[in-house]
Parts: C-alpha cells; structure tokens; sequence
C-alpha cells in the first residue's frame, strides 16, 4: 500500500470534514485550502514515490534479463565438453564396441540433447542456438558414418519417456534428408516456442517480456 497516497486522500477529506462542520466562514475556507495544500504536496510526495517503484521494477527487470543470458553462456559452455565426449563415442562403423555399448552411448548422447531441449523451454537456451542445433542433428541423424544410429535413436527417445522432447523430435523422421530447408526449420521452432511460451507463463505472464524472448 502507498501510504503517500492514503494521506493525500486523507488531507484532502479532513478539508471537506472543516467544510461541512463551519460553513460559509472565512476561518473554514482557510482551513480548507491549508487541508488542500498539505494534500498536494502529499500528491508530489506519492508521484515521486510511484516512480521511485517505477524505476525499482525496471532496474529489477534488467538484471533478472542480464542474470538469464549471464546463464544462458554458462550452460552453453558447461555443455559443449560434455558434448564432445559423448559424440566422440557414438556408434560407427569398426568400432570395438558390444551392442549394449553402443546402445547406451546412443542414449547417453541423446539424454544431452533431452537436457538442451528442456532448457530451451526454461528460456536458458537461445533461438539462433536450437535452431543450428536442431540443423546438426538432422543431418546427424541421416549421416552414413554413424552404424544403425536410426534406429537406437528412435529407441532411446521412446525410452525417456517424455512426450514434448518426442514431439519435437518427430521432425527426424518428418523431414527426410536434405529436406530440411529454412522453412521446415521455422515451423519445427514455431512448435517449441509455443511450448516455452506456456511454460514461461506459468511462472509469470510477463516472463517472455522481461527476458526479451520470442
């Protein structure tokens, strides 16, 4: 509550109070315009109060926007040598591996990539970012030097379980190679930002706003 505000309105009625209590009197009229006065000034008092708040929100704004693409970087950095390590062990052909190495180093490969998914969706991940992700693993996913990497793909997917990260990548199979032109990539990011969307809205209404996502 604005207690500037509260005595304004009080000033001003206890000037109306004097009013109805001493009529038509020069001393009432005076008393009046002194009730009037020390309104206005608490008037000023809550202007400058209320942009005092004003300037607070925006500033709080401004870092919370800073603090997000401070860890936006920081996740891209911590994730790119996991990333190197796990794409190092993906199945190819020669390779001295079982199957169930294999398998699990197809799963633990794409568990990051779930990882990177569900960050997006928290607003910690930047579009241009998923967008030359989603590009790589396409072309990943239809690439000779990987063996059976298809198929432990879609099983590792169906394994987490987690029907938004399954959606998203149905595009895989949607768009086949070197089909994925400019435009598919537009409608498979148009998808995901609804997705973020929602979710950022349940924190706040104006989450997407303050972080300048889009």
């Amino acid at each position: 509550m604005n207690w500037a505000v509260v005595e304004a309105i009080g000033s001003l009625g206890a000037g109306v109070s004097a009013m109805v209590a001493a009529y038509l009197s020069l001393g009432s009229v005076q008393q009046v315009m002194r009730q009037i006065k020390i309104a206005e000034e608490h008037a000023k008092t809550a202007a400058v109060a209320a942009a005092a708040m004003e300037a607070s929100v925006k500033q709080l704004q401004a870092l919370v926007s800073l603090s997000y693409a401070a860890k936006r970087v920081d996740i891209l950095l911590s994730m790119t040598p996991r990333f190197d390590q796990l794409y190092s062990k993906l199945p190819r052909p020669g390779q001295q591996a079982t199957e169930a190495e294999k398998k699990h180093n197809v799963r633990a490969y794409w568990s990051l990539q779930l990882e990177q998914f569900r960050l997006y969706v928290r607003g910690f991940v930047d579009n241009d970012v998923l967008r030359y992700w989603i590009k790589l693993r396409h072309r990943e996913y239809y690439s000779p030097d990987f063996e059976d990497f298809q198929n432990k793909t879609r099983e590792a997917i169906a394994e987490f379980e987690d029907q938004d990260f399954s959606r998203f990548m149905s595009y895989l199979s949607v768009y086949k190679k070197d089909s994925l032109d400019r435009s598919a990539v537009d409608s498979v990011m148009e998808d995901v930002q609804r997705q973020r969307g929602k979710y950022l809205e349940k924190i706040d209404p104006d989450f997407k706003v303050h972080l300048a996502l889009h």
